[in-house]
This record gives C-alpha cells, sequence and structure tokens, in this order.
C-alpha cells in the first residue's frame, strides 16, 4: 500500500511539474517605468521610483510583522523579492513561488475595512510565504533541492487546499490586526445566511463550488474552518498539517490525515462539524428582523445581488450582479424591473444616479501592458440609453453625482501613493483638485444636499475617520475619531450622511449628524444591512438586507432605532466567533513599526534578467505538457519580463538527444520570443525498395514577434494578436548512410493574426452568447531551392441558442499549401472522430450546439465530485480536392472534480457517426484546467 502511495505522490508531482512549465507571470509594467530598490534583512523591494515614500513604509512593516507572522506556522526565514505596482487599478497582491515573490497593487479598495492598505497586505501575503516555507522540510526539503521552487508551488497546489491556503491567509490578517475581514460580518454573512436559511452543503460542495447555488468563496469559508478550529484546538493543528503534508506526501490525503490525527476528524468530517458548531453559535446570536419594510427588489429564480440603490424620478436605481446574468445597472418601479445599461467591471462603491444620469467608474484595460489598467468615468443618461465617457486613462473611484445633476465628485488615487477629492464639470468635462492628502487614503465621496459640503473618508493607520469638505474653500475638518470598525459612506442628505457599519457586532445602516456629531441607527436586520438613501420626499429609507439568496432592496420609514445613539468611537470587541483572544498577541496597529530609512538604489532591469529558480531531471516540454528523458533549467525574473529555458531533450524514439534554449522577453511593446536547438537525429527512409538508416546533426534557430493588444470596452472582450518570425533549420546528414539532404539550409517565414470579438459569459455559459474570432496565418520558404507556402486562415462564431446558457458555434477554416522542399504541418481542424488527414487543399467547417443537462452536485465520498452535465451534438465536414469527409454525433461531458483535487477536471464520451463510411467511432474525452488552481 506504501509503494502505491509512493507511485501516486509521484504521478502527481510530475504532472504538477508538468502543468506549471509554462510559468506563473503576474503581468508587465509600461516599459518606460523607472524602477528603483532597496534591501531589508528578508525582503528586496522592487518599486516605480515614484513610489520610493510608500515603499520605505511597506518595507518596515514587512520586517515588523515577518517573524510574527513566521512564528504562527513555525516556518524558516527566506529572503524574497516584493515587486510594487503603481499602476493598475485593481486592489490586489499575491504570491508566487517559482520564481519565489510577492506583487503588491497599490491602489486601496473603495470598499476596503478600517485599516492602512500596506498593513492588509503584508499581514495577509506573508502568511502565503510562510505556508509555502513551511512545506520546504522533510520529504518536501529533499523536492526541493531536486527540482527547485517549483516542487513547493506543486506541492501546495496538490497538497494544501486552496480553502486553507487562503482562510489561513484571512485568519493571520485577522488576529494580528484590530481588524481585517473576520471581524467584519459583510464577509461571514454569505455563510452565516446560507447555515441558517438553508443548512450547511458538502464539504465538496462547500469548497469547489457550485453551478446551481451559491457558495461563499475560499475566503469565507476557509478563514471560518480556520479560525474556529485554531481558536478551539490551538494554531499547532494548522502547522502541523502543512509539516505533515510536507513530511509525508505520500500518504493519500497527508493534510486531512494529520487533521485526523490531531482531532480524531479528517478534513470533511472537521468542516461538517465547524459548520454544526458555527451555526449553533449564530443561531444563539441571531436578531430577528424586527423592522417593518417592504421588498422592493423582485424575487428571482437565482441568487442574485441588488446594491448601491439611488432614488430618482425614474424609480430606484441599482447596480445588479447575478448568479445566472451579467452584471447590470437595473431601474425598478411599479412596472417592473427594466435593464438601462450593461457595464464591463463596476468597481465597488462605484456607482451614483441622479435624476436622469447614472454615474459609475469602470475598469479599463491598457492597450498593451497587463499591470497598466485604468479607472475611468461613465456617464449614462437614462432618456436616451447613451453612454458617455468622462476621463481617459484615469484613477478615479466612487464617483457621486451632486443633487443639480451638473457635477461628480470622484475618489482619486494617485502612482506616488497620495489620493485626492476630485471635481468633475459634468459639460465641460474639466476636472479640479478640491482636496488631497499624501498621509491619509481618501475615498467615496459624497455630496451634502447643499451641494457645497462633500462628505469622505479618511484611512490610516489608527483606522477610518468621516471629514467633511467645503468645496468653495478646499477646506477638510475631521468630525469623527479614527475607528478600526468596519463602516462605509452610502449618500448625503441634509447636514448628514447615510452610511452603513460595524457597531456592537451588527452591519446596520447609520445616518451621522454633523451639527450634533451624533451615530444613529437606521434599520435592523437579520444578517447585514447596507447603502441607505433616503427615498423622494425624505420620509422612507430605502437599503440592502442580506439573504441566503442575496442582497435585497427594502424600503421602511426613515427613523432612528434607538436614542440617544451610537457611540462612533466604540470599538469593536476583541473576539471571534464567540473566542476571546490574547491581548498580549501581535498586533500590527498597535506594534512599534520601526522608520528605519533603507539606501535607494536604481533597479537594473539589464541587470535581473536572469533568476534561476527550478531545475528538473527530465525535460519538460512547455506547449505539450509531456515530460522527457534529459534536464531542465528554468529562470524568470521578478518583474515577469524575461523567462528562458535551457535544458536536454533525450528522444527515446529515435534514441538521439538535443540541447534546447528558449527565451520571451516581454519587456518592449513587441514580445520577442527566441529559441535554439542542436542535436543528433535518427528516422528511416524507403527509396527503390532500400531502407536507409538516416542519422543527422540538425541546428534550429528562431525569432518570434509578437503585439498583444488589447481593446475590451464595456461587455465586450476584444483583442488583436500581431506576429511575424523566422526560423533557420541547418541539417547535415552522416557521410556513411548513402543519402544527403537535397539543402542543408532551410528558411522559413510565418506571419499571423489573431483578432477576437466576444462577449462575457456568464456563469452557466458554455460558449459566449455571440462573438467572432479570426486567425489567419502564412508562412513560406522563399530561399529554398524548391519553395514552399502555405496560408490558413479560420474564423469562429458565437450565436445563442434557443434558450438560457445554449450555445452554438461556427467553424469555417480553409487550408492552401504549396508543396516544396520544407513540409508545415497543417493548423486545420478535421472532423471528429477521422486521424491523419493531409491535403495540399482543404475546407472545414464544423457546427456545435452545445447546452446544459443538470447540475447535480453530486459526490461520491473523496472520489468524484460532479458540478455539471452537458451536451454537445456536432456536425463536422471537410473537402479536400478528390474526397469529402464528414462526421456527426454527440459528446456527453460530466465537469468535475476528482480526488478532491482543485483544478477541475472536464471528461466525458464522444460518439461520432462517419456518413461516408457508415460507422461509428467511440471515444473517451478528457480535459484538465491547470491555470485555475492559480
Amino acid at each position: 500500500m506504501k509503494l502505491i502511495r509512493l507511485l501516486l505522490c509521484a504521478v502527481l508531482l510530475a504532472s504538477g511539474f508538468a502543468a506549471r512549465s509554462q510559468y506563473f507571470l503576474t503581468g508587465q509594467d509600461a516599459a518606460r517605468t523607472k524602477w528603483k530598490q532597496l534591501n531589508t534583512t528578508h525582503f528586496r523591494l522592487i518599486f516605480p521610483e515614484e513610489y520610493a515614500r510608500h515603499a520605505q513604509q511597506t518595507a518596515n512593516l514587512l520586517e515588523a510583522a515577518y517573524p510574527v507572522v513566521n512564528a504562527g506556522l513555525g516556518a524558516r526565514s527566506l529572503r524574497t523579492d516584493v515587486v510594487l505596482h503603481n499602476q493598475n487599478s485593481i486592489s490586489n497582491a499575491l504570491v508566487a513561488w517559482a520564481p519565489r515573490r510577492m506583487d503588491f497593487f497599490h491602489v486601496p479598495p473603495q470598499d476596503g475595512y478600517s485599516q492602512d492598505w500596506n498593513s492588509q497586505l503584508v499581514l495577509h501575503e506573508l502568511r502565503h510565504v510562510a505556508q509555502l516555507s513551511r512545506l520546504e522540510t522533510g520529504f518536501g526539503r529533499g523536492l526541493r533541492f531536486m527540482f527547485g521552487q517549483q516542487a513547493t508551488g506543486a506541492m501546495a497546489g496538490l497538497f494544501l487546499p486552496s480553502w486553507f491556503l487562503e482562510g489561513d491567509a484571512v485568519w493571520a490578517e485577522t488576529y494580528l490586526s484590530r481588524t481585517g475581514r473576520g471581524r467584519t460580518p459583510t464577509f461571514e454573512a454569505g455563510l452565516k445566511a446560507q447555515l441558517l436559511q438553508k443548512g450547511a452543503y458538502s464539504y465538496e460542495k462547500a469548497w469547489f463550488g457550485s453551478f446551481r447555488d451559491f457558495t461563499p468563496d475560499i475566503y469565507e469559508l476557509g478563514y471560518h474552518i480556520v479560525a474556529f478550529n485554531s481558536l478551539q484546538h490551538g494554531q499547532k493543528l494548522w502547522e502541523n498539517a502543512v509539516q505533515h503534508s510536507a513530511t509525508r506526501p505520500w500518504k493519500v490525503y497527508p493534510f486531512s490525515a494529520a487533521l485526523r490525527q490531531q482531532t480524531g476528524m479528517g478534513a470533511g468530517k472537521l468542516y461538517r462539524a465547524t459548520m454544526d458548531s458555527l451555526k449553533n453559535y449564530w443561531a444563539s446570536k441571531a436578531v430577528v428582523d424586527s423592522m417593518t419594510h417592504i421588498q422592493l427588489s423582485p424575487d428571482r429564480r437565482h441568487y442574485t445581488n441588488y446594491r448601491y440603490p439611488q432614488s430618482t424620478p425614474h424609480g430606484i436605481v441599482a447596480f445588479r450582479t447575478s448568479f445566472d446574468d451579467l452584471s447590470r445597472i437595473v431601474k425598478i418601479d411599479a412596472t417592473g424591473e427594466q435593464v438601462l445599461f450593461t457595464p464591463y467591471y463596476i468597481f465597488p462603491e462605484g456607482f451614483s444616479a441622479r435624476n436622469h444620469l447614472v454615474a459609475w467608474n469602470e475598469f479599463q484595460p491598457d492597450l498593451r501592458w497587463t499591470n497598466r489598467a485604468y479607472s475611468v468615468i461613465k456617464l449614462g443618461d437614462i432618456h436616451t440609453g447613451k453612454i458617455r465617457q468622462l476621463s481617459r486613462k484615469s484613477y478615479y473611484y466612487a464617483p457621486d453625482l451632486n443633487h443639480a445633476g451638473d457635477k461628480i465628485a470622484v475618489a482619486e488615487v494617485r502612482p506616488d501613493g497620495s489620493s485626492a477629492i476630485l471635481i468633475i464639470d459634468i459639460q465641460t468635462g474639466e476636472t479640479r483638485t478640491a482636496w488631497s492628502s499624501e498621509t491619509y487614503f481618501v475615498s467615496q465621496p459624497k455630496w451634502l444636499a447643499d451641494d457645497e459640503h462633500i462628505a469622505f473618508l479618511c484611512t490610516g493607520p489608527r483606522g477610518k475617520a468621516i471629514w467633511l469638505l467645503n468645496v468653495r474653500s478646499q477646506h477638510a475638518v475631521q468630525y469623527t475619531s479614527f475607528v478600526f470598525n468596519d463602516f462605509h459612506l452610502s449618500s448625503g442628505g441634509d447636514g448628514q450622511v447615510f452610511l452603513h457599519g460595524t457597531w456592537a457586532g451588527r452591519h446596520e445602516a447609520m445616518m451621522f449628524d454633523f451639527a450634533t456629531k451624533q451615530l444613529k441607527r437606521l434599520t435592523s436586520t437579520s444578517f447585514a444591512a447596507s447603502d441607505p438613501v433616503l427615498a423622494s420626499g425624505g420620509d422612507s429609507l430605502i437599503f440592502a438586507a442580506y439573504t441566503a439568496d442575496g442582497w435585497k432592496l427594502a424600503k421602511s420609514a426613515y427613523r432612528p432605532i434607538e436614542s440617544p445613539g451610537t457611540d462612533f468611537s466604540q470599538p469593536a470587541g476583541d473576539s471571534l466567533l464567540g473566542f476571546a483572544l490574547d491581548p498580549e498577541r501581535f498586533t500590527i496597529d498597535k506594534a512599534p513599526i520601526p522608520d528605519s530609512l533603507y539606501l535607494v538604489r536604481p533597479y537594473r532591469k539589464g541587470l535581473n534578467l536572469f533568476r534561476l529558480h527550478s531545475w528538473a531531471p527530465f525535460y519538460v516540454d512547455a506547449v505539450s505538457e509531456l515530460i522527457r528523458p534529459g534536464f531542465s533549467l528554468m529562470s524568470q525574473n521578478s518583474l515577469s519580463t524575461m523567462v528562458a529555458t535551457a535544458g536536454y531533450d533525450y528522444d527515446l524514439n529515435e534514441g538521439t538527444g538535443k540541447s534546447v534554449f528558449k527565451l520571451s522577453y516581454y519587456g518592449f511593446f513587441p514580445e520577442i520570443e527566441a529559441s535554439l536547438s542542436n542535436g543528433r537525429r535518427r528516422g528511416k527512409a524507403y527509396i527503390e525498395n532500400r531502407e536507409y538508416d538516416l542519422r543527422w546533426d540538425e541546428t534550429s534557430a528562431g525569432v518570434q514577434l509578437g503585439l498583444p493588444l488589447n481593446f475590451t470596452r464595456n461587455r465586450w472582450q476584444r483583442g488583436l494578436r500581431l506576429g511575424a518570425g523566422v526560423n533557420l533549420l541547418h541539417r547535415v546528414m552522416d557521410k556513411d548512410v548513402g543519402l544527403q539532404f537535397k539543402q542543408n539550409l532551410s528558411t522559413v517565414f510565418n506571419y499571423n493574426l489573431l483578432a477576437y470579438n466576444l462577449d462575457r459569459k456568464k456563469m452557466r455559459d458554455i460558449f459566449p452568447r455571440t462573438g467572432q474570432i479570426a486567425r489567419i496565418i502564412f508562412r513560406h520558404t522563399p530561399f529554398d531551392e524548391d519553395p514552399g507556402s502555405q496560408f490558413f486562415a479560420s474564423a469562429t462564431a458565437y450565436f445563442p441558442g434557443l434558450a438560457n446558457h445554449h450555445g452554438i458555434r461556427l467553424y469555417v477554416a480553409m487550408h492552401e499549401e504549396q508543396a516544396g522542399y520544407y513540409n508545415f504541418g497543417s493548423y486545420i481542424s478535421v472532423p471528429r472522430g477521422y486521424t491523419g488527414l493531409f491535403g495540399r487543399s482543404m475546407r472545414a467547417a464544423k457546427l456545435d450546439y452545445a447546452f446544459p443537462l443538470a447540475y447535480p452536485d453530486h459526490r461520491v465520498g473523496p472520489l468524484i465530485y460532479t458540478k455539471r452535465l452537458r451536451t454537445n451534438l456536432f456536425y463536422d465536414f471537410l473537402q479536400s480536392p478528390d474526397r469529402q469527409f464528414s462526421s456527426s454525433g454527440i459528446e456527453l461531458w460530466a465537469d468535475v472534480h476528482l480526488f478532491r483535487l482543485q483544478a477541475p477536471v472536464s471528461m466525458g464520451f464522444r460518439m461520432s457517426f462517419l456518413m461516408p463510411e457508415g460507422r461509428a467511432v467511440s471515444e473517451f474525452i478528457f480535459g484538465i484546467d491547470w491555470n485555475s488552481i492559480y
């Protein structure tokens, strides 16, 4: 049995190495970015020169927190690169392990909790570093020695559940601070409502999700499992589980086995016990919804959220996200619900409506650079349905229309880390700065009724506070103390601002009066209330209330529920899930953070192109994901601009090997890929009834230029990729073979184009609802003695089917080749059921009709969890000059997770009926999505 487990471990790790051989690129910043660096004891920070002040702050936070975060898992200290990006509009951070690095994206989220953004990133991402470094012990350390850093990344993906990786990081950010997601009722609302209203799902469904029901994400699920059991059994529980995975990976489920040794329960049983305990705890603390309110949003069949309601003369305008639809801006009135606009990604707290206008800030990618993206302001007209973009290449957030409807207040986040309140004139587009700060993060501006004052939030090391800005004088006043309670502004009123926040363990709609400085609660809900706004007339309150079926819009009488009010400075209790916390523990918010000033030096991109991080005693083909005898060396720099592979590839079939070197550079506007290989080749030839044993030396060298352009706008994902390249092939036959090549050198030129225009997919969609993809490739050998050429073109179009989530795909292609000395491979897709179809001139067409059959959410122990069954009806056709081929048939697919592995698998059965031959061909079909586990 142990031998079988060892073999299984080897297979899983080998497949993991193969899957990750394509490297994990975190995108590229603009080529003209001037990078600087500083070094601390444990980190090297790489950052744009204008971000130096925040880089110093981040460096001190990292060094202060690192020993404490590491100690929580017993991890050893490692030196790690940290790359700070300041050109992206998305609030994010990540840890990669091949090579080992952290990437921080500096824009704080508008809906973030009351903590400095850098502190959040430091605690969360350092915990990921600790998790992975803890794997480099025992057997894991041996794998690290044999395979480099890729071994650790593969082990984390294969043996540590994703809910643990993220849940443990959320636990660290919460336990080691005075705030964190774990203290916010809105973060727990999804799981809490599900348990109290619908009950617990199976372990597999909770972990891997569902196409049928909403399930909280792995951050929320994982935090509650990790936090509850850390407080119940001690934090050693998780350290031992990670260590067990590193030292005994040959066990089928080493992480679960370690939990069973310590608690008597494996991962699945521990999950169920945790859910039972949480359900009982939350039921004992349940608040009966004592408010009299009317639901405004319609009930929908599937999980749906209605957020940010705005009262207008045309009805309630809100932002709708659905389990079964794209994100929409909708209007709700007495006649029902109407879709007004279908934007691209809208940032949280990024929506406002007044009179007939709707403003929002929308994600807009850069034309070329994946780490440079913008947040632009768009304005929609309810009367005409037209959309106007008010800003270009901006970092504007949380737009709020004033009551007159002629100006928009926005929060700007600048590349140097400072932030500001800006005012945009709707008619002229003129923008001016009303107030800025280098000390605090400024967010969520809200116009008061007089259109002369703007309430906004400032967040800093001591928490979050409400400020009030006089637009005319450009003078801002702090009105509340800084607190770590989670709260957010929603709308402005007459001398007051409406907000939603957490006091006394509840997240409810509130009102803050600037004259009296009183905070009054306006709602009493079962789970959470948010986004309060006064209805027209001022006697009713509109807000969003959470349920197990999503956020619902509600309306109630406008009156405070408690008197005299809530003390704004009342701190949140220092307990989690009913457990008191150690008051002497390290918390980043009150710990003495050093103010060391580190030496800043230039970061020379040219001197940091290569960073060897992994190797293998076999050769990995990144394209085919095959492993062959040989060896591999893998390099990737910290900026993700240079990837290089060197190795020796031995072909068992030919009994020969070749040295291979490949390099890709993504730091210029066009991407550059170069390759070089040299080695021996063998083959056989039959000429005039005589067999020849061919042996020759072969050298291949090539350069490829590529230009990926991103034109994504609104609901459409659009892009264009242009490419051109040349490859030289030099071959010399051994003299004793008795044959010679007609020519030793052949030069192949290639040119290619890929263009796409695709509608965004809903979660359940199999194909895009509509869209087009075009591809053109031309290759030729003009310098050969017997020149050849090949032209290939294909077009794919998508159309809606007869019902929701049904889709039609039409593929047409042509292939024309002029025979020459050099033989080209074919790109054309042949009819299903056939193999080995070749021709100089071919035309192909394929028609698919795909639709879902069921969403069973069915599990068979830990072996298989089936999320969806779907089918595909097809007809394929190919014509060559002398023959036609056609097939029709059916594919039955199951989207599953096998053996509790995180990468989703699609597998099924295909029956093809070959029409000319009149016979049927059956095939097993299989695919695995490794990218989904990153």
